[in-house]
């Protein structure tokens, strides 16, 4: 986080980029938010303001690995659900899994 920015500063901050936010929403993330738009904008605003507070130097670490790098996991996953006849429900094509 850059030096000497403020909690106030940070409200200011975050408070005028949700007013831009509301006048410059696409259309499509208004129908999407659906009731949530404030907490959508809020949400987005505070992500755009930490990622311009951050600058080379910082550094974090992820929240899913620890700082420890990459997580291999290795899941079966279906690569055709198969098809189940709709008039007699017998299954004609089985469905295909792969790792």
């Amino acid at each position: 986080m850059k030096t000497g920015v403020s909690k106030d500063d940070r409200a200011r901050a975050t408070a005028a980029l949700i007013g831009y936010a509301h006048r410059a929403a696409p259309k499509l993330v208004i129908k999407a938010a659906g009731g949530q738009l404030d907490k959508c904008l809020m949400v987005l605003s505070k992500l755009a303001f930490e990622e311009y507070c951050r600058s080379a130097a910082t550094t974090s670490d992820c929240r899913d690995c620890g700082g420890q790098g990459y997580l291999v996991e290795r899941r079966q996953v279906v690569v055709y659900p198969g098809y189940v006849s709709a008039f007699d429900g017998e299954e004609k094509i089985p469905p295909r899994y792969e790792l």
